[in-house]
């Protein structure tokens, strides 16, 4: 039997580790259903708080800000509805959210993730961060 050598076994647990993870940002892609209410299909499945008017619209251009709270394993991404009202859409539960603490605001020195000592939650987004993929965190299968 070959030996294998430390180095080679860590590349490996790293790979896997890379394969199985990935980045994502708030969801870009919604739909409405019957009753009003706005879901995404995009990872990990998002829903909106309320149900909004069927001419109501919202984009991903509008995005205003998420919170993530690793307590409840979900994020809450907040856009400007047509309406001018906020929309909150909820993730679906996922245990493995790794927000990227790498991210910058605007300025591109300061964290775009800030901590929330009161709440024990995370947020990213306006006034400091404008654009959608400065949120940016990864979903660990």
């Amino acid at each position: 039997m070959k030996k294998k050598h430390p180095q080679t076994v860590m590349i490996v647990l790293a790979a896997l580790l890379i394969e199985n993870s990935y980045s994502t940002t708030c969801p870009q892609t919604f739909k409405q259903d019957p009753k009003g209410f706005w879901y995404s299909s995009d990872s990990p499945g998002w829903k909106s708080h309320k149900p909004t008017h069927p001419d109501v619209s919202i984009h991903a251009d509008h995005f205003g800000g998420v919170v993530y709270s690793p307590k409840k394993e979900r994020l809450a991404c907040v856009y400007k509805a047509s309406d001018g009202k906020w929309i909150a859409l909820v993730s679906n539960i996922h245990p493995q959210i790794s927000i990227d603490k790498q991210a910058t605001d605007n300025s591109g020195v300061k964290p775009a993730w800030k901590y929330n000592p009161t709440h024990k939650d995370y947020s990213c987004g306006l006034p400091s961060v404008n654009k959608i993929s400065q949120c940016s965190f990864q979903l660990v299968e």
